[in-house]
């Protein structure tokens, strides 16, 4: 008997990076046996079905005319909604057509449980079909819809309503699963589990350093590199602020690698303009989703400067932290989300506060001079990322979908 997964966010072709970690779970559960289906927004140019490596993918169209389907995709629905207010307008058509497509698919495919991933849309949608459908709903929180229900005025009774109708909740990181509680005011039980990494991909002793570097042009010199979208939460700016005090990076010993898209990008470069950087900090662009582990190869140190936006929006769990852990590099992250919840500092990595300018360049001092001394902690990262590999997490993403399949 079929899953449904439902999902705002799908890859729209090879290498594309919209819900990539919902879509490398689902693979990795077809391929232990658990039938999986997907439902997910249509975009412009996609079919309403397509079979993507073993998985089903239905995809629901949600307004007339075609084109003007931009909602979803890109760099997400929060960021689509912040560049653009009037997309809220098709928010009431994206939620009704969802929901009369899972209705349909659940007819189809004779499906008797949905996982949904964020809480809104798609918690509210499987758990006002629960019942009328008698299926079992396993929902799986990641912290933008969350934290949009927080800022939302009655928020908490939705998010109340949904957990309320949920059989079982996975949430990525222990502060968000917190922040859940304490915004509905109780107790919930509540299974924290990042989204896992594929450590067959990336695998360290597949790529070595020199061969990796040569991939992307990157000469000698120490490599401190960023990978993610250039949005503010990502706190790059902080991390060229950073570099700017450091002398290694303008004498040529030094690179900082910014690697991704977003719409702060212009004002990142122009940043690395005012402070006469051009030599020591370089952009490469969007990088295929096929060409991570190897630029994850080439860097001595990965940094995720994460911050604490002006309204309180922190990130989850970036998918880069357990891609860099599985590496074996070392890693300076924030002490937000569910970055602590991987990261002991001194450890496996470093952590250091959000936002804090003067700790973060420390920390990438210290990083980029340790040589010999780093072995250890590059080993216990491998070892973290051992811990959360894709086939765990997927395995026990299947053993809840047998046992609520065996109840109902």
């Amino acid at each position: 008997m079929a899953v449904c997964i439902l999902t705002s966010s799908y890859p729209r072709f090879s290498g594309d990076y919209a819900g990539v970690f919902v879509a490398e779970l689902a693979r990795e559960l077809v391929k232990i046996g658990t039938e999986v289906v997907i439902l997910a927004p249509r975009a412009p140019g996609l079919d309403a079905f397509e079979i993507l490596d073993g998985v089903r993918v239905y995809r629901f169209s949600y307004f007339w005319p075609r084109q003007c389907e931009l909602l979803a995709y890109g760099q997400g629905i929060p960021s689509n909604l912040k560049r653009n207010p009037l997309l809220y307008l098709l928010l009431p058509f994206f939620l009704v057509g969802q929901l009369r497509a899972l209705k349909r698919l659940v007819r189809q495919e004779k499906i008797r449980l949905i996982n949904a991933h964020w809480m809104v849309t798609q918690g509210l949608v499987a758990a006002w079909l629960r019942k009328r459908e008698n299926i079992r709903f396993v929902l799986t929180i990641h912290s933008a819809a969350l934290q949009a229900l927080v800022r939302f005025p009655f928020g908490s009774v939705v998010a109340d309503w949904i957990v309320r109708h949920a059989n079982y909740i996975f949430c990525v990181s222990s502060a968000h699963a917190l922040l859940l509680q304490n915004f509905v005011g109780r107790k919930i039980p509540i299974d924290v589990l990042p989204m896992g990494v594929d450590l067959t991909r990336f695998d360290i002793s597949r790529w070595p350093q020199i061969v990796a570097r040569r991939c992307f042009g990157i000469g000698e010199g120490r490599v401190l590199m960023f990978l993610g979208r250039l949005e503010e939460i990502k706190g790059v700016h902080l991390l060229i602020e950073a570099v700017r005090s450091i002398p290694d990076f303008h004498n040529g010993k030094a690179f900082l690698y910014i690697a991704g898209d977003g719409q702060e990008r212009s004002s990142l470069e122009g940043l690395v303009s005012q402070y006469q950087l051009e030599k020591g900090v370089r952009f490469l662009g969007t990088i295929s989703r096929e060409d991570v582990p190897v630029l994850l190869a080439t860097a001595d140190v990965v940094c995720v400067p994460s911050i604490v936006q002006r309204d309180g929006v922190v990130e989850g769990m970036p998918v880069v932290v357990l891609e860099a852990l599985a590496m074996g590099k070392v890693l300076i992250a924030s002490r937000v989300g569910g970055i602590p919840d991987l990261i002991q500092d001194g450890v496996n990595g470093f952590l250091v506060e959000p936002g804090n300018s003067r700790d973060l360049v420390s920390k990438i001092k210290m990083a980029l001079g340790l040589r010999n001394e780093i072995a250890p902690v590059c080993e216990a990262a491998r070892r973290t990322a051992e811990k959360f590999s894709l086939e765990s997490v997927a395995q026990r993403y299947a053993e809840v979908f047998h046992s609520l399949q065996v109840t109902s």
